[in-house]
C-alpha cells in the first residue's frame, strides 16, 4: 500500500464518474485517488487540455501547476496526449508519395 500513488482527477464534471471507476479499475492495487489536491503525488486531466477545459478544471490545473504537482494529460481513452502528439507529429513528417512524385514530375519539366 506504500507504493500507491495518490492521484487527483481533474475532469468534466458529468464524466467524474466514469473516469473514476475507469482508473480504479485498471489500477486498483497501484494508485488511490483522492479529492484533496494537497494530498496529491500527481494530477491528470483526463479528456481535456488547457485549450479546452472549463473554469473549474482550468482553476485546478492552474493551483496544481502552483504546487508544483506533477500533470498529466490523457485522452477519454487514457491515451496520453504527448503520446498521441508525437504519433501525429510523426505522422505529418513521413513523406507522402504523392508530393515526392510531384516533386519528380517538377524537376523532369525544367
Amino acid at each position: 500500500m506504500d507504493n500507491m500513488k495518490k492521484i487527483y482527477l481533474i475532469t468534466h464534471k458529468e464524466r467524474r464518474p466514469y473516469h473514476l471507476k475507469n482508473l480504479e479499475r485498471r489500477y486498483r492495487n497501484k494508485i488511490q485517488v483522492t479529492d484533496i489536491l494537497d494530498d496529491a503525488d500527481i494530477a491528470i486531466c483526463i479528456g481535456l487540455d488547457r485549450e479546452h477545459a472549463d473554469y473549474a478544471s482550468e482553476q485546478e490545473i492552474l493551483q496544481a501547476e502552483r504546487m508544483n504537482i506533477p500533470l498529466h494529460y490523457f485522452s477519454d481513452e487514457l491515451l496520453p496526449y504527448d503520446s498521441v502528439s508525437k504519433i501525429l507529429k510523426t505522422e505529418r513528417e513521413l513523406p507522402y508519395p504523392g508530393r515526392e512524385l510531384a516533386f519528380r514530375g517538377e524537376e523532369l519539366e525544367q
